[in-house]
């Protein structure tokens, strides 16, 4: 079993998010929206419906492209949005304008190693290069829902994609056996519980344990050798 400590957590007061592991986001239009920048998944699925399109921020006419720090991000979202408690980053995020129709260059990526099918694509398997090839989007499968790319197919190294900077995988994935830790006080109590979606450390996902209660955790850092 790996060994993933997690903390249940109760929903109350603000309602915890997190941005988008992402550097770099190809906007369709000036608008900014929440669903671009947020993790919409541990949301109910209500709720992802009726705030993924909320307005944040736009690009300002006569520019392409604008950067704002991850901390800009998350005070925008707690002004479109105050009931959202966004998790501050350090770092900035790059806003790009790729409007359909546009003909300048776009920022693609190559593999650096073979990655098989379904396998998600992390940014420390690409590196930057100019675009020289066109419909090689087919090769990745992008689920916006919990922000991951993954290969369609076997692809080898040196293969052109059409993004830049892909989300970081998660650290687990939906099936994977996990360890649920509760404290209190100086009692510890560990039991085992199935993801039921994917995640990364410091999101919220679903668990289940062995009786099929279905709740939120937060998910930890993996245990050391040397312990937790």
């Amino acid at each position: 079993m790996i060994a993933v400590s997690l903390a249940a957590i109760a929903l109350a007061g603000a309602i915890p998010v997190q941005l988008k592991d992402q550097p770099r986001i190809v906007l369709q239009a000036r608008e900014i929206r929440l669903g671009d920048v947020v993790e919409l998944s541990n949301l109910p699925e209500a709720m992802r419906t009726r705030l993924g399109g909320r307005l944040i921020g736009r690009i300002p006419q006569g520019h392409r492209e604008i950067t704002l720090t991850r901390s800009a991000v998350a005070g925008l979202l707690r002004r479109s949005v105050p009931a959202l408690a966004p998790a501050e980053h350090v770092g900035k995020i790059h806003f790009v304008l790729d409007e359909p129709g546009s003909t300048r260059s776009k920022g693609c990526s190559v593999l650096t190693m073979p990655v098989a099918a379904q396998t998600p694509i992390g940014p420390d398997d690409v590196a930057p290069v100019a675009c020289t090839k066109a419909g090689r989007s087919a090769a990745v499968r992008f689920d916006r829902r919990h922000s991951i790319a993954r290969a369609a197919v076997d692809l080898a190294a040196g293969t052109e994609l059409e993004f830049l900077a892909p989300p970081r995988p998660p650290s687990i994935e939906t099936g994977e056996r996990l360890t649920l830790v509760s404290q209190a006080g100086p009692v510890v109590i560990e039991r085992g519980v199935n993801a039921l979606q994917p995640g990364r450390t410091g999101e919220r996902i679903f668990v289940q344990d062995d009786e099929g209660h279905v709740f939120t955790a937060s998910v930890a850092r993996a245990p050391t050798e040397n312990g937790r």
